[in-house]
């Protein structure tokens, strides 16, 4: 069924055929955010891998040969065991899904590096990835360069609870213009295997946008925690970072260089004081915090930067600009063996490594490192506090007023406060979608502020429904789009065993809803709008589409867009306005699937709600006394146009008088 056109009484309209075929509300596959369809199951137990993967009882042995057979935009799930694989996803969107890395091993999902100078797993050619519950082990040679691998292209991670053991370099490198990429709750570790030391390196960024590092822990690090290069907003919060101790060699724990608009919040790092000379360092200290020349809107604050040679060092080299609008606020700065904060230009020549400071000249630009607790009531060490005691800062640190306590509670009073810093960086925007795994019984999963609709789910429970409103750009860009949609909106099962039904509602839609099954567009065949206008899809196991659907292809709902008419006694198209005022009166009317005129009407009479129909000589086609409970009528009549009246007693006065036609 078609959605339907409201009618204005007493004007004479002819209904667009082709508006009307477009006015619904449509399933289609998000290319943003895939969700893939048959899911597939690997098990490293399995004898071979024969089998077609598409249930655990004939998984695929490898990772790799389910990685080849499902559909872009699937699921990968892995059992677990020891996997000696380099992989390879090459072209496709999917998820890779663990079944995790606790400390009992025989629950871990374990991929063991299998060559040297290999990735445990690489990217390329494709837009979305997610991975989780995995813990990626390197090659006992310690030549596993990283654990996962994105840099070629653009496109959108999300690596969250995972580990990353023995690596050589990075955990996971992106790069190459990507934006919106979430690493989140991962591990990296340093481990020891015979005579080799490697691993504990943290996500590197090159060239990256609107990226979140969050909840992380990046321990036992030999060079570099977390690394940003070239990048912008990008937000590392909440992580912990540290050296193995204060004799290991380690370097830096976040490294920013030539970067703007990075925000550092919440983070504890500590135990850098040891870097070797083949690090980026080029001596043997170490520092929490390095910034570095021509970056430019850094945030530094809320975090916990102890027990390194340097808090944070702010450097630039004799040709390069210093960085600028670095501020470092509301940090807990102490037991930093040399600086709290440095700020410094090094040497047009050498010979000098980062640790001459006598050696090192003023900076371009001051830091801006109030309101932090620098380990002493009397604030840090500079020849301008006389009294301070606490971690020493360099020359162009604006360091007044300090807080006096541990707990950031007291401001000194040693000066007025700076002028007022520019804006902080934008956080990446929050995703517009809502996931909820639901429970037994009958729950709802909203979400009506970000995506402008809500499931009611009845069940066994267990099930993780995910809704998520698609923007017009994407689905024109996925080639999903048609004509006369608004809005798109997905709704997606992880499983349908145990569901017993879901009532899918788009507020305001107003229109036809229509599922993409992958190829083309199908009516739902179950479906109510309200009186406001919202339409509630009822799904099943035999519905269209059937709960088994919503694991397979995506569906999304667009909404009613604008339709015009043209006036019978009009030159110019006029909106059609709803008229709910008047008895017996025509809300709606359009050419059905059947090539049928459906009518829907409002009215209060319980009798006498004639409709009558004439062809263009008026002569009576069609005559019916509707119901008072049955206010849609279907009527079959050849292609033409016809003239539309409404009565209930008075037959010398229509109450609405409209033309319909089809060619």
């Amino acid at each position: 069924m078609l959605k339907a056109l409201p009618c204005i009484s007493k004007k004479f309209l002819i209904v667009s055929i082709t508006a009307l075929f477009l006015v619904s509300m449509v399933f289609f596959v998000s290319p943003g955010k895939i969700y893939g369809a048959t899911p597939i199951y690997v098990n490293a137990a399995m004898t071979d891998d024969s089998g077609n993967g598409l249930t655990s009882g004939t998984a695929k042995k490898y990772i790799q040969s389910g990685i080849t057979i499902v559909d872009a935009g699937g699921t990968v799930n892995v059992a677990a065991g020891t996997y000696t694989e380099d992989l390879v996803i090459d072209g496709k969107n999917l998820t890779l899904k663990g079944s995790g890395f606790g400390s009992d091993p025989a629950s871990n999902t374990i991929v063991w590096g299998k060559a040297d100078y290999k990735y445990s797993l690489e990217v390329k050619n494709a837009s979305s990835l997610v991975v989780s519950g995995f813990r990626f082990s390197g090659k006992d040679s310690g030549k596993t360069m990283f654990g996962i691998y994105a840099y070629d292209d653009p496109i959108v991670v999300n690596i969250h609870d995972n580990a990353f053991t023995f690596i050589n370099q990075n955990g996971v490198q992106l790069g190459n213009g990507q934006t919106g990429s979430v690493i989140q709750n991962n591990q990296f570790i340093r481990e020891t295997r015979g005579t080799v030391t490697t691993g504990g390196a943290g996500p590197s960024f090159w060239g990256c946008t609107g990226c979140l590092v969050k909840g992380n822990t990046v321990i036992s690090v030999t060079g570099v925690g977390i690394a940003v290069m070239g990048s912008s907003n990008i937000v590392l919060e909440e992580n912990k970072v540290s050296a193995a101790d204060k004799t290991s060699p380690s370097d830096r724990g976040i490294y920013v260089n030539n970067s703007s608009g990075i925000t550092i919040r919440g983070n504890t790092v500590s135990k850098f004081t040891h870097g070797p000379a083949s690090a980026y360092m080029y001596g043997k200290q170490g520092s929490a915090i390095s910034v570095y020349a021509t970056s430019d809107n850094i945030l530094i604050e809320k975090n916990n930067l102890v027990d390194n040679s340097v808090g944070v060092y702010v450097a630039t080299t004799a040709t390069l600009p210093s960085p600028t609008n670095v501020r470092v606020n509301q940090n807990n700065i102490e037991r930093n063996l040399h600086y709290g904060v440095l700020n410094i230009k090094y040497p047009a020549s050498k010979p000098w490594n980062e640790w001459d400071y006598h050696l090192f000249g003023a900076a371009d630009a001051t830091v801006n490192a109030t309101n932090n607790y620098w380990g002493s009531a009397t604030g840090p060490t500079h020849l301008t506090n006389s009294t301070g005691s606490g971690d020493a800062v360099s020359d162009n640190v604006n360091f007044d007023p300090w807080y006096v306590d541990a707990a950031m509670t007291t401001l000194s009073n040693y000066v007025a406060p700076p002028p007022p810093p520019p804006p902080p960086p934008t956080t990446p925007t929050a995703p517009n979608y809502v996931q909820q795994t639901v429970g037994a019984g009958t729950n709802t999963v909203d979400a009506s502020a970000v995506a402008g609709a809500y499931a009611t789910v009845t069940g066994s429970g267990g099930q993780t429904v995910t809704i998520e409103k698609i923007s017009s750009a994407t689905a024109s860009e996925g080639g999903f789009s048609i004509e006369g949609a608004t809005s798109y909106v997905d709704l997606h099962l992880d499983t349908s065993e145990g569901v017993e039904q879901i009532q899918f509602t788009i507020l305001g839609g107003a229109g036809v809803p229509r599922w993409w099954n992958g190829s083309s567009w199908i009516e739902c065949s179950d479906y109510t709008i309200d009186a406001a206008g919202n339409v509630t899809v009822t799904i099943t196991g035999s519905t269209i589409p059937s709960l088994s659907d919503l694991t397979g292809t995506v569906f999304t709902v667009v909404g009613k867009p604008a339709i015009t008419v043209l006036g019978i006694t009009e030159t110019t198209p006029v909106e059609i306005e709803t008229v709910r005022t008047n008895q017996f009166t025509c809300w709606q009317v359009f050419v059905n699937d059947k090539n049928n005129f459906q009518l829907i009407f409002f009215w209060s009479y319980k009798n006498n709600n004639w409709l009558k129909i004439y062809d263009m000589n008026d002569k009576l086609v069609f005559q019916k006394d509707l119901a008072y409970n049955d206010p849609t009528i279907e009527v079959s009549l050849p292609d033409g146009m016809y003239k539309v009246k409404t009565y209930h007693d008075n037959w010398d006065k229509p109450l609405q008088e409209f033309i319909i036609g089809k060619p």
